[in-house]
Order: structure tokens, then C-alpha cells, then sequence
């Protein structure tokens, strides 16, 4: 059975990933389109095995770290990419790193903006998370659509990290954006 969601929205809903969405997201995350803009060790795109095991890590205490499937609105069964965080720690335990994806065919339609927007004033209301003070993502800087995601949730641009990520050889910048608890809902 597909899990209840933790947000449903116009364009989609929110809801806890289960082992059964590892072969839609095995199918939808090996895509070199989006890859090029994942951190190496993207944890679920090497094969359903793999993306099994890393489900299952979800549910480990604690956690390997919150995820959720985004799903279609019109059938929650249906994985369209995934959005999540970690939690940092010692001095930083107030913040927290969102993550997110979504398959290439959901790419352009706002489904990410509205997720995103979404999940952030969920965690920064969510009495589990009420230490939370700031999220914040990083970006490839050639990744303009992610960028714009960030912003149109409400994020803000903090600063560039010069020549931070090589990926397949590629030395590049990354951007950093923050989005704090009392600049959200």
C-alpha cells in the first residue's frame, strides 16, 4: 500500500518513500541529464538493489537522513523525484541541507517550486524539527534551474564558492542559498 502523504499540493504530493518506489526511481534517476548535477554517490542510482538498501536506510535509528518521494498528485503511487535533508551537526546543529530531484519528463511545470516552497514551511513548522533554524542548498552554478527552484521558494543567495566541485573532471563554482525559519511562512 502507498503511504499516506505528509503534504498534498496542486502539482503533486509529499510522501515517505517505501521499497516498492525503487525501481521507479532506479528507472527515473539514472539519467545522465540529471546526473550531471547530483553529488557523486548520488545514493539510489546504481542499481535496485541499491536503491532498495538506501530506502531501507530511511527507516534506521536514526535515520541515514529524511527523504520523500514526490509523487503525482492524481496517483501518489507514481515517484516523480525525491526531496529531503540532513541534519548538520555540532555547531551547525541548527541548520539543515535540503536535497532534491526530479526526473527529466517533470523538468519546467513548477512541480519542484511548489515542492520545495511546500517542504521547507513543513519543516519549519513540524514540532520535530522546532530546532531547526535555517535551511540551506547548494547548487552547481551552471545549474540554473535549480537556482531558480531555490529562489522561487524563498531561498536566498549567500555566496559563491569558487572552483568547490569537480564532477566528471570539471572543476566549477557552486552557489549557496539559505532560507531561515522566520523569513518562512
Amino acid at each position: 500500500m502507498t503511504p499516506q502523504p505528509i503534504l498534498s499540493l496542486k502539482s503533486c504530493v509529499i510522501r515517505p518513500l517505501h521499497v516498492p518506489d525503487a525501481e521507479q526511481i532506479d528507472l527515473i534517476a539514472n539519467n545522465p541529464k540529471l546526473e550531471r548535477w547530483l553529488r557523486n554517490g548520488f545514493p539510489y542510482s546504481q542499481n535496485v538493489e541499491e536503491t532498495r538498501a538506501w530506502i531501507v536506510s530511511l527507516s534506521g535509528d536514526p535515520p541515514s537522513m529524511i527523504c520523500y518521494g514526490i509523487c503525482a498528485a492524481d496517483n501518489p503511487a507514481v515517484v516523480m523525484g525525491t526531496v529531503g535533508f540532513k541534519a548538520k551537526d555540532n555547531i551547525y546543529h541548527r541548520t539543515v541541507e535540503i536535497g532534491y530531484w526530479l526526473g527529466e519528463e517533470f523538468w519546467g511545470r513548477g512541480i519542484a517550486g511548489e515542492a520545495i516552497t511546500a517542504f521547507t514551511d513543513w519543516v519549519f513548522t513540524a514540532e520535530q524539527f522546532k530546532h531547526v533554524l535555517r535551511i540551506e542548498a547548494e547548487v552547481f552554478s551552471e545549474n540554473k534551474g535549480s537556482a531558480r527552484v531555490l529562489q522561487k521558494a524563498g531561498f536566498e543567495l549567500e555566496g559563491r564558492r569558487r572552483q568547490a566541485i569537480e564532477k566528471h573532471g570539471v572543476v566549477m563554482d557552486s552557489l549557496l542559498f539559505g532560507k531561515l525559519r522566520n523569513s518562512s511562512v
